[in-house]
């Protein structure tokens, strides 16, 4: 009757405990435990793939850093050069027509001086004087422009 006992005892163990203590693990938690695994190795790549990829980022802006230092082509000094160049002032004068002139003549004449294409030289000379059509007479007097330090 003793060895009953302990078979009775035993076998209500064993309804009692749940199954996972008394079984092997089944696959549903095997598996989980793949996919975890897998998730963890994944998140590892990405973090060694943005390691590297701040490595290069790192030593490409070094570079460049060293190659602009080396050549001194930084944009700070290209703004002091400019800074440092001289203004030019604009000064108007008044010249007297020559027979043969007229206004794109005199566009070509002065117009690189005063820092105008031909064009625009013709249209602030129209402006300036006051000219409709843009036709001058030899003998009369025409205010122009033109740059000087």
């Amino acid at each position: 009757m003793e060895m009953s006992l302990r078979a009775d005892r035993r076998a209500e163990w064993e309804n009692s405990c749940p199954r996972r203590f008394i079984s092997q693990p089944d696959s549903r938690h095997v598996s989980q435990r793949i996919a975890g695994r897998r998730i963890m190795y994944i998140a590892m790549e990405r973090r060694a793939r943005r390691r590297k990829i701040r490595k290069i980022m790192v030593a490409f802006l070094m570079t460049l850093a060293f190659i602009t230092g080396f050549f001194g082509r930084t944009l700070f000094d290209a703004y002091a050069r400019e800074e440092s160049s001289e203004e030019l002032s604009r000064y108007y004068t008044s010249i007297q027509i020559r027979p043969g002139d007229n206004l794109w003549k005199i566009a070509e004449r002065y117009a690189e001086g005063a820092g105008y294409t031909a064009a625009e030289y013709v249209e602030e000379l129209k402006r300036m004087n006051r000219l409709q059509d843009g036709q001058v007479h030899s003998g009369e007097y025409l205010t122009i422009v033109y740059l000087a330090e």
